[in-house]
């Protein structure tokens, strides 16, 4: 996730393309909350729910091929959370054969 201070809508609209290095979005009040390489691009990406905060997360290259197969970013955001979930699985399974 990432905090925003300030109105986002400009970032926003600029679309989920990757364009601004994480460096020019700190500067425009974007935090990510892990951290990354400044000189890496991304784009700022907004979920929407209804009747929830607007959680705000930082979108990389990856986020964005996946979004040229299905264009919404809930599902690009859903992927990305599977294969966290995965790599956690995977994981957890190395360390307790060790």
């Amino acid at each position: 996730p990432a905090r925003v201070n300030g109105d986002p809508a400009a970032l926003i609209a600029a679309g989920i393309r990757p364009v601004q290095t994480v460096r020019e979005l700190v500067s425009q009040g974007v935090f990510a909350s892990a951290a990354s390489d400044g000189n890496r691009q991304a784009a700022l990406i907004d979920l929407e729910t209804p009747g929830e905060t607007t959680e705000y997360w930082l979108g990389f290259d990856n986020f964005y091929v996946i979004t040229r197969y299905n264009r919404s970013s809930f599902y690009a955001m859903s992927v990305f959370q599977l294969a966290e979930a995965i790599r956690e699985v995977r994981n957890n399974r190395l360390a307790a054969t060790r």
